[in-house]
């Protein structure tokens, strides 16, 4: 029979990341933990369970038959134990950990950059991890499991994910401060008149809604230039006669180099949405996280 008191919540954490992301290296960086502890912990589980749990092949671990079979008990037991903890208070001035977010450029610039300055004085004890995200189709389902955050517009988050609206921005066209039209209102007839930037964050078609608008009414623009990056515009238009659209925040975070004019065209804004897995739903962490950002950013 296996001696329970060995079971410590530690492995149990494990054995469900291993489970989900079948890799020790993501389930060592989702748990916080080294490698070697991770390693230690499968060790570990193997003796209590008498079995090799998971084996090795080309896609990581596969699950032996025992490790299924003992996935919905430890499921249950770490739910209790998560259900009971989320009735403790969260208190960010003594929390401690990571916070791992994924998000694009713009929102690092316009919404992560000030919010990093306000946890660090609400709560000290949390680092942040900051990665570069492009998109739904460029993220696997185990790094999904270990970001706390993604940021981006609807049809970049995947489905599965629960959302909360943070902001809505206005689309204008950013050109250099030495533009031609920088000192007169912009007609569709100028938009068209000069070559844009667009920016795709997969490097994709740079055909977008806007030509859809434009060949409607009888227009069409030149594109010169893709760019996976809205930062990078400040040194892509600054200099020269291109034009291109991005959303008007982008304003505050760009020097006097580049001006914006209001579009000849009826375009939405843009919204930005913060997303998070389930997992994360009953969280007292993760609920105070996205509810502070969430204020923050609507003032």
């Amino acid at each position: 029979m296996t001696d329970i008191r060995r079971l410590d919540p530690q492995v149990l954490l494990v054995f469900e990341s291993l489970l989900e992301t079948k890799s020790t290296t993501m389930s060592a960086a989702r748990l916080g933990l080294s490698q070697s502890a991770v390693s230690g912990a499968l060790k570990r589980l193997r003796e209590i369970f008498d079995d090799p749990l998971f084996e090795r092949h080309s896609r990581g671990l596969r699950p032996t038959h025992r490790a299924n079979e003992l996935s919905i008990p430890v499921s249950q037991i770490l739910n209790s134990m998560r259900a009971l903890s989320s009735s403790m208070e969260f208190d960010p001035a003594t929390a401690t950990g990571t916070i791992n977010i994924l998000a694009t450029d713009y929102a690092l610039a316009t919404i992560i950059a000030p919010i990093r300055e306000k946890l660090a004085s609400v709560a000290p004890g949390l680092s942040v991890n900051i990665q570069a995200y492009s998109g739904k189709d460029a993220i696997s389902n185990a790094s999904l499991l270990s970001t706390d955050l993604l940021i981006g517009s609807p049809a970049m988050l995947p489905e599965t994910l629960q959302t909360r609206h943070l902001k809505s921005d206005e689309l204008v066209l950013f050109m250099s401060s030495k533009h031609r039209l920088a000192n007169q209102n912009v007609s569709i007839d100028d938009f068209c008149s000069y070559p844009h930037v667009v920016v795709s964050l997969q490097g994709k078609s740079p055909k977008t809604k806007v030509d859809e608008v434009l060949a409607a009414k009888g227009y069409s623009r030149v594109i010169d230039t893709i760019t996976p990056s809205f930062l990078s515009l400040q040194t892509l238009i600054g200099q020269s006669e291109r034009l291109s659209i991005a959303p008007k925040g982008l304003s505050d975070v760009v020097n006097d180099t580049l001006i914006y004019k209001p579009l000849p065209l009826d375009l939405p804004p843009i919204d930005l949405y913060v997303a998070w897995h389930k997992r994360f739903a009953d969280d007292k962490r993760h609920r105070w996280l996205r509810r502070t950002i969430a204020a923050w950013v609507s003032k």
